[in-house]
């Protein structure tokens, strides 16, 4: 049996469903995105959706773009073909490099490669001349102190909860989460 100690992190959010009709009948709640074009404004509202399914709705709102707005052909999508920022010339078994590069452990290297890809290495480069960001920031975790003025850099973190979301350890465990609060404050208030 699970106990509450046992629950090391939670997540929940809100799915928008759109309602199809004044029923409130969960029924006519629509669990599918929808695209509108106000025709005078011609603002583009895409309402519904969820994570799982960004690309097609990506997809459905600029088809709807060309042939509403612009009065165009319909262009084939290619975003599932796009490659990821971080991914061109991408390669996993890079990792055994990292290591011996840098003389990090396996796991660190893995999750460096995963979490951002060719960036890996840029993120080590750029601690090679203080050897303690290459440090775990948390024992049990491949977490690195570099990881933490990259993500501020980088990905516009402008508060501790944007790094703790950027690097996840919010989404798995939460007691060491708050504990990196004030090692990430500190980081942002020299930035």
């Amino acid at each position: 049996p699970i106990v509450k100690q046992d629950v090391k992190a939670t997540f929940c959010g809100q799915r928008p469903l759109l309602q199809a009709s004044f029923s409130s009948d969960t029924k006519s709640l629509v669990r599918d995105h929808e695209v509108e074009i106000d025709r005078k404004t011609k603002l583009v509202s895409i309402m519904g959706g969820k994570w799982t399914t960004y690309r097609l709705m990506a997809k459905d709102t600029i088809d709807q773009i060309y042939k509403e707005i612009w009065d165009k052909k319909i262009v084939p999508c290619t975003t599932d073909s796009q490659i990821l920022h971080g991914g061109e010339g991408y390669n996993f078994d890079e990792w055994e490099n990292l290591c011996k590069e840098f003389s990090i452990e396996k796991d660190i290297a893995q999750h460096l490669l995963k979490k951002y890809g060719v960036f890996a290495k840029n993120i080590l480069s750029n601690s090679a001349s203080k050897t303690e960001n290459l440090n775990r920031i948390l024992p049990n975790y491949s977490y690195i102190i570099a990881e933490i003025p990259f993500i501020i850099n980088n990905e516009m973190a402008l508060t501790a909860e944007d790094v703790l979301r950027r690097l996840g350890i919010n989404f798995i465990d939460t007691n060491a989460s708050e504990s990196l609060k004030a090692i990430i404050g500190n980081y942002l208030n020299n930035k």
